[in-house]
């Protein structure tokens, strides 16, 4: 396994010989991740992903040290999202609350509706040929 470490906004790697190279196999192999975190510290580098590389490159992955540039701004969109998503669930559980309220006045009333029709005998129309 190597380690190597690629600039985020660029997407070039740190070189051996140079600061910044294109090609990955020009760039600077670490033994390890703790080893290119220090380098990056020491030179005060926050801007990159250290990529560990293995020989099957299905392994390969990308770790973010230094947290994701693009995280805080989506980090922020989603607080604010949940914000009004705890409003709207709130809004909703009362339109709910009022709507079962509703409900069952109409229940109610329908009852009430039915006992007094009880209180009237049925009489059925006599029909003129009955006549």
């Amino acid at each position: 396994m190597k380690v190597v470490l690629q600039q985020l906004s660029t997407g070039f790697y740190v070189g051996a010989t140079e600061p910044l190279v294109i090609a990955e196999e020009q760039a600077r192999v670490f033994g390890s991740s703790l080893e290119g975190i220090g380098y990056c510290v020491a030179a005060g580098i926050d801007d990159v992903q250290i990529v560990p590389k293995f020989s099957d490159e299905r392994f390969d992955v990308r770790l973010h040290p230094f947290g994701h540039p693009e995280l805080q701004p989506n980090m922020r969109r989603f607080l604010n999202h949940t914000e009004q998503l705890a409003c709207l669930h709130e809004e909703i559980r009362k339109r709910m609350a009022r709507a079962r309220h509703t409900s069952a006045e109409l229940d109610s009333l329908t009852a009430e509706a039915k006992e007094r029709r009880k209180q009237y005998p049925f009489k059925p129309r006599k029909s003129e040929s009955a006549a």
